[in-house]
């Protein structure tokens, strides 16, 4: 049995987008776990992996967006071969490898996947399935033993980081982050729905470099300090301030300018 879980926003996305499709699937003998008003996706997240951990017939659990429309009917027998040998402990749709600049997948050296989402096509030109450092938290797959085992870090602001965070816990307990192909629609208005979830991602950023990078201790002393002003830096800083001025306007960036971008 695979366990679907939800973090449903303050609106009808799940009921118009996510669930609808993912139908099929919930009734052939899965189970489907929607939960909302929480305080973070990290905290539903793991409400989700507790109630899945003591099916006894587990096969693994799938966390998606409740934009995400997935009409896959090969994924999950694919997951449980991808799942079989245990050297995989999660997968999703995109990601990033090689060498990072920074928290999230596009700071990557190389995208890997193939998204179809409400911008555009995100197209990496690695073949797939392909190893990752991480992977796009729109859809994360775990495995049994990653469902059983591990769990997302709530220190996390509101809605970024879990997905790197995840990434990095499989990936430093020795198991792989993999990019299968997937046949799904992101219905995504941009990775920024306000300012404040930009000063969110920002946050996040610093976190994980924090507790996933090598740092001199100059910059960890630093790391505190540049949290709590960061409203601040958010203000002055040219690249933050036109991204800021983007969001308000509902100017979302393509894929290119989100690659490009080296994160704070």
């Amino acid at each position: 049995m695979f366990v679907f879980g939800v973090c449903a926003g303050p609106n009808d996305r799940f009921e118009t987008i996510c669930a609808p499709a993912l139908e099929r699937e919930v009734l052939a003998g899965n189970r489907l776990i929607s939960l909302r008003e929480q305080p973070s996706i990290a905290v539903a997240y793991n409400s989700i992996l507790d109630q899945a951990q003591d099916a006894p017939d587990l096969e693994g659990v799938v966390l998606l967006h409740d934009d995400v429309a997935l009409d896959d009917d090969t994924l999950l027998p694919r997951l449980r071969q991808l799942f079989a040998d245990g050297a995989v402990g999660i997968a999703g749709a995109m990601g990033g490898r090689g060498k990072r600049r920074g928290m999230s997948w596009w700071t990557c050296e190389r995208a890997v996947g193939v998204v179809h989402d409400s911008v555009g096509v995100l197209r990496g030109k690695v073949p797939l399935p392909a190893d990752a450092e991480t992977l796009d938290g729109l859809l994360l797959a775990l495995s049994p033993w990653a469902a059983r085992n591990i769990r997302f870090d709530t220190s996390y602001p509101g809605f970024h980081g879990y997905d790197a965070d995840v990434c990095s816990q499989v990936t430093a307990a020795g198991l792989r982050a993999v990019v299968i192909e997937m046949q799904l629609v992101h219905h995504t208005g941009g990775p920024f729905g306000s300012p404040s979830s930009y000063e969110d991602w920002m946050r996040a950023t610093l976190r994980w470099r924090s507790k996933w990078t090598d740092q001199g201790i100059l910059e960890r002393l630093a790391n505190p300090v540049r949290t709590r002003l960061l409203p601040i830096e958010l203000r002055v800083r040219p690249a933050a301030r036109r991204r800021r001025d983007e969001i308000r306007t509902r100017q979302q960036p393509s894929m290119p300018e989100r690659a490009q971008e080296a994160g704070c």
